[in-house]
């Protein structure tokens, strides 16, 4: 889960987040909707992962990688944080993240050990 603070009306906020958990496989709760509803305090624990860059994603990034800082430790996390600061990320067809070298699904837990690659749309003949 990635915390977004932005000035905006709340009906704004509303129909964004709701196109938003349209276009993302996973159900996605913005944090003070969980604790008001649950009465849950959300772990805010950071952790800080290093992203290598290929393709048109380096160009995105502005580089061969970049360091995020996030409280969660999914693929869906990071792919979640990395869209919100890189917005054009969103535009790629198919982007995938590898960790280890390996395809990782949005459910795979991060180390931040790990390698992590974006991998985007690639073509050739």
């Amino acid at each position: 889960m990635v915390v977004v603070e932005c000035q905006m009306s709340k009906e704004k906020l509303k129909l964004r987040t709701n196109l938003w958990i349209r276009s993302v496989p996973i159900g996605i709760l913005l944090e003070n909707d969980l604790e008001r509803s649950n009465g849950i305090k959300m772990n805010t624990n950071m952790k800080k992962y290093t992203v290598l860059a290929f393709g048109i994603a380096k160009d995105i990034l502005g580089g061969r990688q970049c360091e995020i800082e996030l409280p969660g430790n999914t693929v869906a996390a990071l792919r979640t944080a990395l869209v919100g600061r890189y917005p054009a990320l969103a535009g790629l067809r198919s982007l995938m993240i590898a960790v280890n070298s390996e395809y990782a699904e949005d459910g795979v837990l991060l180390e931040e050990r790990d390698e992590i690659a974006l991998i985007p749309p690639v073509s050739g003949g």
